[in-house]
């Protein structure tokens, strides 16, 4: 695939960012080798005394690809058919017209053009940094790509699919307010989700290991960087690279769901770069673990996901992949793969992040069959009713139809209000109850509930929402797990001057969540993982919740004598 760029480029950035990306910093440390872009030689890492830039892109894109007959990627030539197109005034008689000149370049001179654009003196480009004729060097190199992101200056991601798409009406000296947000939003959001960039692996840890981000797309480009991270004071557009992926690393408090969210869904022209991807995303968690492309990938995925539930049993909170509507809404890209149920890949995992404790009464552990062993004399036995779509579905789209849309008033007024509703619960109808209940676990959640509980005594209006990736499910178990599930708040950035979608940190919210078990058929202790159980609703509070204490009043100080269940020894429960 060949693509085009424009050298007239139109940033959608909302105030001019040019100062902060040149005089950005990055950290001491420096890769083998690097690019030197004024003459694209490869030199020694230390001759960027100033620092460096590292490329995320996807190789698809880089040229045609050559495929085996399975669709498995053999190599990417390149026949110098990538665009670079300028726009020129040109004089005609005594008129000005508009003209374009177009140059075909291979896809390094089109790289390039970008860092000559951008200022870029010292480029990290993985094609010509890595030693790919040596596998010992590759391999090593892959192992410490997240320290390569990290230290970088920013990391440019070329996606070609990010464009204005009429560049004459955008005037970019003074863009009405609206205008901007709405391009930066575009840009920013649905071209990067559709790109073919969002889909890889290897695109994720690329953003997730950056400090900072310069998106650059066909003829326009945007600058981010982390909103909850180390420049959290800095005015920032709220989006998905500023709440969620940005600065993962450098703010050493992210879950393991927040990586798992994205990465079950994304795809690689090698199998075993999943786990490379996964492995830089969590270095403080597999310092010690030996990963090898020779090694078998099932075995290598099994030692992975046993290693990580060790440390962080967030790998568990998980919910449905469905919509309101109950058809899917993602297709996992690990089916493949022999992975057992508390991997959470057959639901979509939390976005945000997760601190969790437990009242288990011995230690979990996986066993040699990748079975989660937990044991506790607490857990509660339930009865789950499912969601009529048949009744909801049409009053949740009527009130709520443009739950996706930023315009939406109704959403704005919850979201202003906390994420509460303005339908007072006491006074009106089972569905409209439900479907005010349906947005809560949307917009605390990002996904939604297909099925409730309620205790025998209490009304509807006190329902414990779940989201469970299995549809047939009745009995449920509780098992005693919080998961708190802590959500960043920004608020506008104010000043005359400030855009009002310039946002800044303003504290967080917090919201409560336990994990779902079903019983397998015809067996006494095995289980399987299904979902979440909302428990308290996302809500500011002026001391975070404590989990400890939400699992006492759950399932020891207060518990409910028809559900709680409380042994005189631990059970002993097997999730596969």
């Amino acid at each position: 695939m060949y693509i085009s760029y424009w050298t007239n480029q139109k940033s959608v950035d909302l105030v001019d960012t040019t100062d902060v990306r040149l005089n950005t910093s990055g950290g001491e440390y420096r890769p083998a080798t690097l690019i030197r872009t004024s003459d694209w030689k490869v030199v020694p890492g230390n001759e960027a005394k100033n620092g460096y830039c590292t490329l995320s892109y996807c190789s698809e894109q880089s040229g045609k690809a050559i495929k085996k007959d399975n669709g498995e990627y053999v190599d990417i030539t390149d026949e110098g058919r990538h665009c670079i197109l300028t726009r020129v005034d040109k004089r005609k008689a005594k008129n000005y017209f508009r003209s374009k000149e177009k140059k075909y370049v291979t896809y390094e001179e089109l790289l390039q053009q970008i860092c000559s654009d951008f200022s870029v003196d010292y480029l990290w480009y993985d094609k010509q940094c890595i030693n790919k004729d040596n596998k010992e060097a590759k391999q090593n190199e892959l192992k410490i790509m997240h320290k390569i992101y990290n230290n970088a200056k920013y990391t440019i991601a070329l996606i070609p699919e990010v464009h204005v798409a009429d560049p004459e009406s955008w005037k970019q000296d003074k863009p009405k307010k609206d205008d901007a947000f709405k391009a930066r939003l575009l840009a920013g959001g649905i071209h990067i989700l559709q790109s073919l960039w969002w889909k890889q692996s290897w695109s994720l840890t690329d953003v997730m290991t950056s400090k900072r981000i310069l998106v650059v797309g066909e003829n326009t480009h945007f600058w981010q960087h982390s909103l909850i991270g180390e420049h959290n004071n800095i005015p920032a557009i709220e989006d998905y690279f500023s709440m969620e992926l940005l600065d993962f690393i450098s703010n050493k408090k992210g879950s393991v769901n927040q990586v798992l969210v994205e990465a079950h869904f994304r795809t690689s022209t090698n199998p075993h770069d999943r786990i490379y991807t996964l492995f830089n995303t969590f270095p403080r968690l597999f310092n010690r673990m030996e990963i090898n492309c020779e090694d078998d990938i099932q075995i290598t995925l099994n030692n992975f996901y046993r290693h990580i539930a060790k440390f962080d049993l967030s790998i568990l909170c998980f919910g449905a992949r469905r919509s309101i509507n109950g058809s899917p809404l993602f297709t996992s890209t690990m089916s493949d793969y022999n992975l057992p149920s508390w991997t959470g890949v057959g639901g979509r995992h939390i976005s945000q992040q997760i601190t969790t404790t437990t009242l288990l009464d011995s230690p979990h552990f996986i066993d040699d069959s990748m079975q989660l062993h937990m044991a506790t004399k607490y857990y509660w036995k339930i009865q789950a009713k499912k969601y009529d779509y048949g009744s909801i579905y049409p009053q949740f789209q009527q009130n709520h139809h443009k739950i996706f849309d930023y315009t939406d008033e109704a959403l704005l007024a919850r979201i202003k209000n906390n994420g509460r509703s303005q339908v007072d619960l006491e006074k009106t109808d089972k569905r409209t109850i439900l479907v005010e209940r349906l947005a809560d676990m949307y917009e605390t959640m990002g996904v939604f509930d297909v099925h409730y509980f309620q205790h025998k005594d209490d009304p509807l209006q006190k329902i414990k929402l779940m989201s469970l990736a299995d549809e047939e499910c009745e009995e449920c178990f509780i098992l005693p797990v919080a998961f708190i599930y802590r959500k960043a708040i920004c608020e506008n950035a104010g000043g005359e001057s400030s855009s009002p979608s310039m946002k800044v940190l303003a504290g967080y919210n917090d919201a409560c969540l336990f994990p779902v078990f079903k019983k397998l058929p015809n067996n006494t202790k095995q289980y399987k993982a299904i979902g979440v159980m909302l428990i308290e609703k996302l809500t500011s509070r002026d001391t975070p919740l404590d989990p400890d204490e939400v699992l006492r009043t759950h399932f020891i100080d207060n518990p409910r004598n028809d559900e709680a269940v409380k042994l005189d020894e631990a059970r002993e429960f097997v999730i596969v």
